[in-house]
């Protein structure tokens, strides 16, 4: 029983428990010997007090204290180590612009490049002669009395040959006359066109005319062959007679093979190796004149054109008041 109570109270407690069940159980012997001393009183305590038990289980925690005054600040620690490098932050705003700086010094010269290849051979300058499909302009005028009148075609540009007359280059005049197509009749010696219907345009007076069917009928020489009257409708008159003898045959008025359709006085042209003569003003038929020959300047003898140059003339075939012709020219280089 005291081991229990033993396990209970402690040794301490144990004392006073038995000190007290002492008091108690002595209460009576106490009033009649008056008390019990101090030292009587531990002496009966050990004597029926047990061996000192083992340690209680923990009890549980009091109540928390009040906070106690603060102490003083401790010694300064040593520094941490450094943080992670935080996120970019976002970008500023542009700042004002600087001032300009100082020039710099001129850096050093460079060294000389490799020559260029030799570009190409450039056209022939005045001095030499037309270049191959180049084309020169210009003008001409012919004062012309009862006896005709010659003129002078110069080439400021010269020509690297003679042009030859014939079908394929050399001179031609082009009276200043509207084309026209038509079909006739042809007796070769006969100035006459007979059963003449043109498709279109209309008989013109100095008109020059060609074969479209058979060239060789109506001669294309100089002087050129030209409309010399408007008979009727049906029939109209040469300035030469036909070289040959057709029936249907396809004849024209206008520009003669070697200058453009296109090109008139005003619009002077001419194909490679022709030189072309445009009459504007004088007309050859009012004048009473033949169309102009056109002859080499150096070999006036010749129809053709010199490398520098041609003359022209004509001839009255009746006597009259003076008259001129003119217009312009243009030759190009074959």
């Amino acid at each position: 029983m005291f081991s229990k109570l033993h396990e209970r109270l402690g040794t301490a407690g144990m004392v006073v428990a038995v000190i007290a069940l002492v008091v108690a159980l002595t209460g009576t012997a106490l009033a009649a010997q008056k008390f019990i001393t101090e030292k009587q009183a531990i002496k009966i305590a050990k004597k029926y007090a047990g061996k000192r038990g083992p340690t209680g289980p923990q009890g549980p925690a009091g109540a928390q204290g009040s906070a106690g005054a603060q102490g003083p600040a401790g010694a300064k620690g040593d520094a941490g180590s450094a943080g992670a490098t935080g996120p970019t932050g976002s970008k500023g705003a542009t700042g004002a612009t600087g001032t300009n700086g100082t020039n710099g010094t001129n850096g050093a010269t460079g060294a000389t490049g490799a020559t260029g290849a030799t570009g190409a051979t450039g056209e022939t300058g005045f001095t030499a002669h037309l270049p191959t499909g180049k084309t020169e302009t210009g003008a001409w005028e012919i004062p012309v009395s009862a006896s005709g009148g010659v003129t002078a075609i110069s080439l400021p540009i010269p020509l690297e040959n003679d042009l030859v007359f014939g079908a394929t280059g050399g001179p031609r005049f082009v009276p200043a006359h509207a084309a026209a197509t038509l079909t006739g009749n042809l007796t070769s010696g006969s100035k006459l066109v007979t059963s003449a219907s043109f498709g279109s345009g209309e008989c013109t007076v100095g008109a020059a005319v060609y074969d479209e069917t058979t060239a060789a009928n109506i001669s294309t020489s100089f002087p050129q062959t030209l409309v010399a009257k408007c008979i009727s409708a049906t029939e109209l008159e040469l300035s030469k007679a036909a070289e040959g003898t057709a029936t249907g045959d396809s004849l024209r008025t206008g520009n003669p093979t070697g200058c453009p359709t296109a090109a008139s006085a005003e619009n002077p042209q001419a194909e490679g190796g022709f030189l072309c003569v445009y009459a504007s003003v004088g007309s050859v038929a009012e004048a009473g004149l033949t169309n102009p020959e056109v002859r080499k300047a150096k070999n006036p003898t010749s129809f053709g054109v010199s490398a520098t140059g041609a003359i022209m003339s004509t001839s009255k075939e009746i006597t009259s008041t003076k008259a001129y012709m003119g217009g312009t020219w243009a030759v190009t280089a074959p």
